[in-house]
C-alpha cells in the first residue's frame, strides 16, 4: 500500500534534483565547462576505441561467441597498452622537468587532457619486436624517485 507512495515521492524528488541541475548547468557557467570537458573525453574515449577497430565497420565479427571475447579481449589489451605507454611517457616527461613552473604547467596539461592518445601510434603498421632495435627503455627510476607515483 505504501509502496507506491514512496515511488512516486522518490520520482518527485528526482525531478526536483533534475530541475535544480538544470538550472545550475543554465545559470553557472563552470558546471557548463565542466561538463563540456568530461564529454569530451567520453567523445574522445569514444574516438579511441573505434581507431583501435579498424576493420569491419567497427563490428567484432566472430563466428562464435568466444570469437568474439577473443577479439573484445585483444581489443581491450592493444588499448591498455597504448594507455600504459602513455603514461610512462608522460611520468618520464614529467620526471625529467627541472623547473617546477615547467612540471606545474605539465600536470596542469595532463589533467586537462586524456592518455587516450592514438595519434602517434601507426595502427595499420606491422611492427617487429625480434631485434629491438632502436628500444629505449623508460627509466623507472627517475619516474619513481622521491616517492613520485604514477
Amino acid at each position: 500500500m505504501f509502496t507506491g507512495i514512496y515511488n512516486k515521492a522518490l520520482k518527485e524528488l528526482g525531478r526536483i534534483y533534475k530541475t535544480l541541475y538544470i538550472l545550475q548547468y543554465l545559470d553557472q557557467p563552470a558546471v557548463r565547462k565542466s561538463v563540456e570537458r568530461v564529454l569530451s573525453k567520453v567523445e574522445n574515449s569514444n574516438k579511441f576505441a573505434k581507431a583501435i577497430s579498424h576493420g569491419n565497420n567497427q563490428q567484432l565479427i566472430g563466428a562464435t561467441y568466444r570469437e568474439q571475447l577473443t577479439a573484445e579481449g585483444c581489443k581491450r589489451l592493444i588499448a591498455n597498452s597504448i594507455n600504459c605507454w602513455n603514461l610512462l611517457h608522460l611520468s618520464e616527461t614529467l620526471a625529467g622537468c627541472k623547473k617546477p613552473l615547467d612540471r606545474e604547467a605539465l600536470l596542469k596539461n595532463i589533467l586537462a587532457t586524456s592518455t587516450h592518445s592514438w595519434e602517434h601510434i601507426n595502427m595499420l603498421g606491422e611492427y617487429d619486436f625480434s631485434e629491438m632495435v632502436d628500444f629505449q627503455p623508460f627509466n623507472l627510476d627517475d619516474i619513481f624517485k622521491d616517492g613520485a607515483e604514477i
